[in-house]
């Protein structure tokens, strides 16, 4: 199953404060079926702080229709970012689902800050041509009290246009083989801090629990319910 967002509202996923969200190196795994490709509006899909800074948000903006990762730091437009053209992202396309990746780690250099796309049978690729990546300088800011959101901000108005149906997040840079094993068979592993199978069986329109054992738990703000993604029947189910 899968929750279904409007595009352009309040609908939202509040994942709350949580201190094991407030990461300076991690990877985040998002399946999505995207009803548009948001042509220069923001659009997001994780996020952990507000729209200004888009820390941890994974998002679709910019005049090039550019996916972005960027964790914001003090060093003001060096902020760790990996942005690619949309035409650029392996298998990306509307109204089918996209498997998405991305990493940064503040600690390490330009060419750690990464993309991945894939699809229902195409395994995850990096990104092969990037319009910037950049490890930053200066402090990474400080998003502990601001909460997560799943497609959208904190302070709503940029929800996700489409279907997500799954995320997690992870507090270390996976293998491009890890992110391979967790688009088709995601799992608990060491350094998981949210897996969240959202608007399955076991959830609903209800609290959207985080497999992970963090307590990263989802209260839904607007998203309904949405449809299966055709992968096997344990995916759906929820149960890991």
């Amino acid at each position: 199953m899968s929750l279904v967002f409007t595009g352009g509202d309040s609908d939202k996923v509040d994942v709350g404060t949580g201190a094991s969200l407030e990461l300076n190196t991690g990877t985040i795994l998002v399946w999505t079926n995207p009803t548009s490709l948001p042509n220069a509006t923001l659009r997001i899909l994780f996020s952990k702080g507000p729209v200004a800074t888009n820390d941890l948000a994974f998002n679709a903006s910019g005049g090039a229709n550019n996916l972005v990762i960027q964790r914001r730091r003090t060093g003001g437009i060096g902020s760790c970012i990996a942005q690619a053209d949309w035409s650029n992202v392996p298998f990306a396309a509307t109204n089918v689902w996209n498997f998405w990746g991305c990493q940064f780690n503040t600690s390490g250099v330009d060419t750690d800050q990464k993309l991945f796309g894939g699809d229902l049978t195409n395994p995850a690729q990096e990104v092969g041509t990037y319009f910037s990546q950049a490890v930053g300088s200066g402090t990474v800011s400080d998003m502990a009290g601001m909460n997560a959101q799943v497609g959208n901000t904190d302070s709503g108005d940029f929800s996700w246009p489409g279907q997500i149906a799954w995320v997690s997040v992870w507090n270390r840079l996976l293998t491009l083989a890890e992110i391979r094993f967790q688009q088709f068979r995601p799992a608990y592993d060491t350094g998981c801090v949210l897996l969240t199978h959202y608007g399955g069986p076991a959830n609903g329109v209800g609290t959207q629990t985080d497999l992970s054992g963090n307590g990263n738990n989802g209260t839904i703000t607007g998203a309904t319910q949405g449809s299966l993604i055709p992968l096997p029947y344990w995916f759906n189910l929820g149960r890991f």
